[in-house]
């Protein structure tokens, strides 16, 4: 609720913004997405970027609203550009990335960091596990770090925090019209995440 009318970041993959716009947010405009920032700022990364519908966004206009979050929806399908934006988002600034520093003469963290969860690792197809939402935050603070900021904050709010199970059972309670229930049973493939927060 609190980001809707705000500009924010959106990380993921192809269909990032169809979920975000269910959520109520103004995809396109307030609700951005690196590859419009980079079909704006080609200099940013310096790559081609082919797989963006939405219209271009100059984060570094004058009248530009300050990015106030990125929301990590789930694992992105270009990490090397998602990493070199959301680095240059976080560190804030005009132009993008240039950063800002705080009291203490160190770099400051200027968006707040939203992940929809801390799964390092997840089982696909493939039979090895692939690189999840947690591997890529990882590389974040690890790209943050060296630059003598301070340690990068990162809220996480999917399982197996306690915040996810709290919706589902109030979902749950909606749909029933009654929270009595004896136990609620959670089915998952993962049991770092989903055994652990169900239990």
């Amino acid at each position: 609720e609190r980001f809707r009318e705000k500009r924010v970041l959106l990380v993921g993959s192809k269909d990032t913004a169809e979920v975000a716009e269910s959520y109520g947010f103004d995809v396109g405009n307030m609700a951005v997405t690196s590859s419009q920032i980079v079909k704006a700022l080609p200099e940013i990364y310096p790559w081609p970027v082919t797989h963006c519908t939405l219209p271009p966004v100059d984060v570094n206009a004058a009248d530009a609203p300050p990015i106030e979050a990125v929301l990590i929806f789930y694992w992105p399908s270009d990490w090397a550009m998602e990493l070199q934006v959301v680095s240059d988002v976080l560190a804030g600034g005009r132009p993008l990335g240039v950063g800002t520093t705080g009291t203490n003469g160190t770099g400051v963290q200027c968006a707040e960091l939203w992940s929809s969860n801390p799964d390092f690792l997840w089982q696909a197809g493939y039979p090895v596990p692939r690189f999840g939402t947690g591997a890529f935050v990882e590389c974040l603070q690890a790209l943050w770090k060296p630059f003598g900021r301070s340690p990068l904050e990162v809220q996480e709010c999917g399982k197996p925090y306690a915040v996810q199970f709290q919706a589902a059972r109030k979902l749950l309670s909606q749909l029933a019209q009654h929270d009595d229930f004896e136990r609620i049973y959670m089915i998952g493939d993962n049991p770092a995440a989903d055994v652990r927060g169900a239990n």
